[in-house]
């Protein structure tokens, strides 16, 4: 997890807020699932900042997030005090088998190197009548690539980098993906689908995240000098105000897709 070490801050306030958007309606998908009103115990994996915690606390569930990250985790749990948080990674997950009555991963399967393991420590921990919901990227170019690649573009740094791909091979960047492997770990009665909203943020709350070293353009920013952020910098605020909208905010239209299995 080198890559996300001390970055929870930054992380918190930028990209945070677009992963934030799936949240509702994984929460409402879970729900739906259960054929229950919100209750019981949830536990969210590579819960970051808190957000998926947070919201279901709200909800009424009596919650534990877990990250790997300590600088996430101080984030969270100063967000969300009613909330307990510690740290665990999948799929070393410290917790009884059947204790959950709903486990979330939301975002997090693209930062695993062995799906099939990730994905059965979730059902894993999860009650015998129990809900596992997942959310990922889909796979293609990233909507905010673009804006990115211009800001490199006009800012004289190295280009965007190609896509590596995700460490467990991409096989749950599809809905059918995202569902053998529910099904793998032994789930049925699973659901997919799309989510769509618009990230909405201010152009200097997003370079909080360039600056603080969150994603492939805030590794970029990282390798730079001095001098090679600033020019950086003034590319992006170049390129973010023709894209911005007459209210100075960015709005980019994104999309996720929903997995939800139960163990009966």
């Amino acid at each position: 997890m080198a890559e996300w070490s001390g970055t929870g801050r930054a992380y918190a306030e930028s990209f945070a807020r677009l992963c934030a958007g799936a949240v509702p309606p994984l929460l409402d998908a879970v729900e739906s699932v259960r054929g229950a009103p919100a209750g019981g115990r949830l536990l969210d994996v590579g819960t970051g900042p808190g957000t998926v915690a947070g919201a279901a606390s709200a909800r009424g569930y009596a919650v534990v997030g877990v990250d790997p990250e300590g600088s996430m985790l101080a984030v969270a749990r100063r967000r969300h005090p009613d909330v307990h948080f510690s740290a665990a990674a999948l799929p070393d997950l410290p917790f009884e088998d059947g204790w959950f009555d709903v486990v979330t991963a939301s975002f997090v399967l693209g930062h695993v190197a062995d799906l099939q393991a990730a994905v059965a420590a979730l059902a894993r921990v999860c009650t015998g009548d129990g809900v596992v919901a997942l959310t990922s990227w889909p796979s293609g170019r990233s909507p905010l690539r673009p804006l990115w690649e211009d800001v490199l573009a006009r800012g004289g740094a190295v280009g965007y980098p190609p896509d590596s791909g995700p460490p467990g091979g991409g096989a749950e960047r599809s809905a059918e993906g995202l569902a053998d492997l529910l099904a793998d770990a032994g789930l049925g009665r699973i659901r997919t689908g799309t989510l769509t909203w618009t990230f909405e943020i201010d152009p200097d709350d997003l370079w909080r995240g360039v600056a603080g070293g969150v994603a492939t353009i805030g590794g970029i920013h990282r390798s730079l000098d001095d001098e090679g952020r600033r020019a950086l910098r003034a590319a992006y605020d170049e390129v973010a105000g023709t894209r911005a909208d007459s209210d100075g905010m960015l709005r980019v239209p994104h999309s996720a897709i929903i997995a939800v299995g139960t163990r009966r």
